[in-house]
């Protein structure tokens, strides 16, 4: 199992395994972006899908709007894409394999969930091995997630998002953390999305999930970086920082994330960061990607692309 990073604008990228260990650079120009795990990665710069072991697998062309279909994003369960397409007055989810094999599954999308301005204000994730798709859509102050369930297209659950919450879907799309910012601060809760009720409340911003859709991953109330059992409300792992993004996360079976850690502004404003492989269950250790470089008399790093 292969862990990407991704270097924009160098010319290539490196690899590393989920120990730390570097793996290999593959010389690539352009704009990258990975699917789970890092096996495959597509180069939208070049139109071109690659492996991680640095082989061309075929061309890769993005849908555009006016063609009647959002982009195509990988699929958090699968080396997969998947995409919202319009067709007459139908919404069709789009299967896309690394292949190049196209499925199109009808999704009988509720009416209020589909804007004024149509895809261009929607977004779709699936997960094939749960049999879900969750379309985003609605307009302020009525933002919608549909529940849909595959292969027969019929919805599961409309759920109405408040108008000032943000948030994600665990991989398995049961469960969606919503973020609100109030006057107490950023707090959020967890629905699950077969039915819409609020399975739990916790201070600070935990909008993403570990890899096999059981823990929050995010920012405590605090301002640190955290992985939380969301049902006992406990810290897992808490690291040195606030989480500034997860950088790469692994199947669910292996259970890894790279976190990028925001560790302060400690020499003259200049904002530094560590990075870290997390596994979901709270156990983590620093990583030390080869741009990084350390400051004198000081805990943090500066991590530049090479």
């Amino acid at each position: 199992m292969l862990s990407t990073w991704v270097s924009p604008g160098t010319g290539h990228a490196e690899f590393y395994g989920w120990d730390g260990s570097f793996l290999r650079t593959v010389e690539v120009p352009g704009n990258l972006r990975a699917s789970i795990d890092g096996r495959f990665f597509v180069n939208s710069t070049t139109g071109q899908l690659w492996s991680s072991t640095g082989q061309v697998v075929r061309g890769f062309t993005e849908p555009t709007l006016d063609q009647g279909s959002t982009s195509l994003n990988w699929a958090a369960d699968g080396d997969y894409f998947c995409g919202l397409e319009t067709r007459g007055a139908g919404h069709f989810l789009v299967v896309e394999d690394v292949a190049g094999k196209i499925q199109r599954i009808q999704l009988n999308v509720p009416s209020d969930v589909v804007p004024p301005d149509g895809l261009r204000s929607m977004g779709v994730e699936c997960s094939l091995t749960s049999s879900r798709a969750l379309v985003f859509g609605g307009s302020f102050p009525r933002f919608r997630a549909a529940l849909m369930s595959l292969p027969d297209g019929h919805p599961i659950l409309d759920h109405q998002m408040t108008a000032d919450s943000s948030g994600g879907a665990s991989p398995n799309l049961q469960w969606l953390a919503a973020t609100t910012q109030g006057i107490n601060g950023i707090s959020t809760e967890v629905v699950d999305l077969t039915d819409g009720t609020v399975q739990a409340q916790l201070d600070g911003a935990f909008a993403s999930f570990t890899p096999d859709s059981t823990h929050l991953v995010g920012t405590d109330g605090h301002g640190v970086a955290a992985v939380v059992d969301w049902r006992t409300k406990t810290e897992l792992w808490s690291g040195p920082g606030h989480l500034s993004a997860i950088m790469a996360s692994s199947d669910p079976a292996t259970h890894m994330m790279l976190l990028w850690i925001s560790t302060g502004e400690p020499q003259a404003g200049t904002d530094t960061y560590d990075y870290w492989i997390v596994d979901g269950a709270g156990s983590g250790r620093r990583f030390n990607p080869q741009g990084c470089v350390s400051f004198e008399a000081s805990p943090a790093r500066v991590c530049s692309f090479r």
